[in-house]
């Protein structure tokens, strides 16, 4: 932990390129607000090595090849770099599952060498969901074991998880001491207002459209 009168460091690692990722905001408004509260906080994002401000947040650009596995593996490889880099100060790692594989290597690492880190804890927004009425291809089956080994190794290698529901954490069988928080979906009202001011809602005869 931080000695006292030191900000809380936190390294957030997203593989995604949050100028065009859909979640962005997730990670963009969330950053702003916990720099706003006194955090120190290490936005890790899979951009082009000359982007280091996304929405007038500052980020940490990590570049790597657009070919799907080979790319994530050099993303989150210079990933743990930087965390290594940042040991002496960082307080706290936070994941999601796609990065799952690399980010809970860090326990096994750490027991090996005997030595303390920053808490490793992962974020689940989500779950995945196949069509059962459509045939399983290959590239279905292997997410979802992925996925389902992640969930596994977190629920015992990672020193905390949070998740969107507590429904969501009772499906993936979370053990209750590792929940450091519930953390529901949330958005900006200011960003809203105009939409919401010009909301027109439909007479009853008349034809909905979809845009």
């Amino acid at each position: 932990m931080p000695n006292p009168g030191t900000s809380l460091h936190l390294i957030w690692v997203t593989p995604n390129d949050l100028r065009t990722t859909m979640d962005a905001a997730t990670f963009l408004d969330t950053t702003e607000e916990m720099r706003k509260l006194g955090w120190k906080v290490s936005l890790l994002s899979g951009a082009p090595h000359e982007v280091t401000n996304v929405r007038g947040i500052e980020i940490t650009p990590i570049s790597s090849p657009d070919i799907y596995f080979l790319g994530q593996h050099i993303f989150h490889q210079r990933a743990l770099r930087f965390i290594k880099s940042q040991q002496s100060s960082a307080d706290v790692v936070l994941f999601q599952r796609v990065s799952g594989l690399w980010m809970l290597s860090m326990h096994p690492w750490r027991q090996l060498r005997r030595r303390s880190g920053p808490l490793i804890v992962l974020d689940t927004r989500s779950v995945y969901m196949p069509d059962k009425s459509a045939r399983r291809d290959l590239k279905g089956i292997v997410r979802e074991v992925y996925l389902k080994t992640i969930n596994h190794l977190a629920n015992r290698w990672a020193d905390g998880q949070t998740v969107i529901t507590e429904r969501l954490a009772k499906s993936l069988q979370i053990p209750e001491e590792k929940i450091l928080g519930i953390w529901p979906s949330g958005v900006t009202p200011e960003r809203f207002s105009t939409a919401s001011a010009d909301r027109h809602w439909p007479a009853p005869d008349q034809d909905i459209q979809l845009i």
